[in-house]
């Protein structure tokens, strides 16, 4: 494997655009294809699509789950998952429930992450924290009541929020 490849297989190409497109989805896909990227991440409305047109690619389709709030509730969580696995998603990514955390309301927040990573059945589940807008203690809270859960990865940011 080159150089240029296994750095390739690491990245996951991203379009979770309020405004994406079908058009803007059949590129990211083609892209990804093309490039050898490990994943493509979309919004849910169009992981059955992404499932599709990377068929047999190797290519992953990643959702970004609650995306980019984090403020959905757990049910709500819970039946966005379900529907993704049924459209066809291998890993999911979420924003964390930023309110819960800085309330202090840590069972919540538990909570919250241990029903993702639950109704995730299995496939890989990636917590976003918004590093941005946290205080390192509950950056660190965050992180290990994610660990705790069962998260597999922590992402810093959804590249929406402040700083």
């Amino acid at each position: 494997m080159s150089r240029y490849s296994d750095i390739a297989s690491r990245i996951q190409h991203t379009n979770v655009s309020p405004d994406a497109t079908l058009k803007d989805i059949e590129k990211l896909c083609r892209e990804c294809i093309e490039y050898g990227f490990d994943a493509a991440v979309v919004n849910p409305i169009w992981v059955k699509e992404a499932k599709r047109l990377l068929r047999g690619s190797g290519v992953k389709v990643c959702v970004a789950l609650n995306f980019p709030i984090g403020a959905s509730s757990t049910l709500s969580k819970v039946v966005e998952i379900r529907s993704s696995l049924a459209d066809g998603c291998d890993e999911i990514d979420f924003m964390i429930n930023v309110g819960y955390l800085k309330s202090g309301l840590l069972d919540l927040f538990r909570k919250d992450v241990e029903e993702v990573v639950k109704a995730a059945d299995g496939r890989v589940v990636k917590a976003i924290l918004e590093t941005a807008i946290l205080t390192d203690e509950e950056l660190r809270t965050a992180a290990r009541i994610c660990e705790e859960a069962g998260v597999d990865y922590i992402k810093n940011s959804t590249g929406w929020g402040k700083g």
